[in-house]
């Protein structure tokens, strides 16, 4: 009987001794990036976030664009929530290793604080500052700005670029309040212009305001924003681009599909995918 209820005693003790508490999510300010730029310390008011980090979640999901009209606060089967201001703030992806969350549209400007929630399990609660806005360009190859024209729609890139005098979209995230505003994460379906005033400027020279068309939100779209202008004649081939909006820059040494002299002919252009950061 002693010895039945030492090997209980045993095996219970290795059994507990087996069992591990789950790691809390793990990550740091440096961590938490523009999903655009992939540069951290970048929040504004409906600003996109990529969080890469360790134990972010139980498993992976993703929100089922275009089926939604508003982003949830959490996906199903992963216990994650992102709290901001002590909010929790819109998820379009979610996996063990990555985050991409969209910051509220009314989130004030000034000091608070990013934390991650996996069930009851909590990281680190990361103080951050919060600004009008923080521009970045979306991509659609290493160094290339992502661009399509106004009016065709038809793809930019290098080996297809526009002339001088176009009309063309660049797509960015990080422009801020705008008008009207969404309510909470309801993804509106119509334009709505930016609050703070953009400059975009080709090889460090401002386009003219004139030639700046649309500065806005992305119908139907969660934190994307396009620039529609009027590309100067006279600009060089392959300028640099950034947007400038409250005092902030985007990313350097971007360069826009833009020549004078037109490219040989070439077969069928392939679509353009913007790409978010680290991805």
């Amino acid at each position: 009987m002693r010895s039945r209820l030492a090997f209980l005693l045993l095996s219970i003790s290795f059994l507990t001794a087996q069992r591990r508490d789950p790691p809390a999510p793990s990550y740091s300010a440096d961590t938490i990036v523009n999903a655009a730029s992939g540069v951290p310390d970048s929040y504004c008011p409906y600003g996109l976030l990529t969080i890469h980090g360790k134990d972010l979640a139980l498993t992976s999901n993703a929100v089922d664009f275009p089926n939604v009209n508003t982003l949830p606060v959490a996906l199903a089967n992963t216990g994650t929530r992102v709290l901001v201001h002590n909010r929790p703030i819109g998820l379009l992806t979610v996996s063990p290793q990555e985050i991409v969350a969209l910051l509220p549209p009314d989130l004030p400007v000034g000091v608070s604080t990013l934390q991650i929630l996996v069930n009851a399990l909590a990281g680190p609660a990361i103080p951050i500052v919060v600004r009008a806005a923080t521009p970045a360009l979306f991509l659609q190859a290493e160094g290339v700005a992502a661009l399509t024209n106004n009016q065709t729609d038809e793809n930019i890139t290098m080996d297809n670029p526009a002339p001088p005098g176009s009309e063309v979209v660049l797509f960015a995230t990080g422009l801020g309040a705008m008008r009207p505003s969404p309510v909470g994460f309801t993804l509106l379906k119509r334009t709505a212009p930016v609050v703070n005033p953009v400059d975009v400027e080709l090889d460090g020279v401002p386009v003219p305001a004139d030639a700046i068309l649309y500065a806005g939100l992305q119908p139907g779209l969660a934190g994307q924003y396009q620039i529609k202008f009027r590309v100067p004649m006279g600009v060089s081939d392959f300028p640099t681009v950034r947007l400038h909006s409250a005092g902030m820059f985007s990313q350097e040494g971007i360069r826009l599909p833009i020549r004078t002299t037109p490219p040989p002919a070439t077969e069928e252009v392939a679509p353009i995918a913007v790409r978010f950061a680290g991805r």
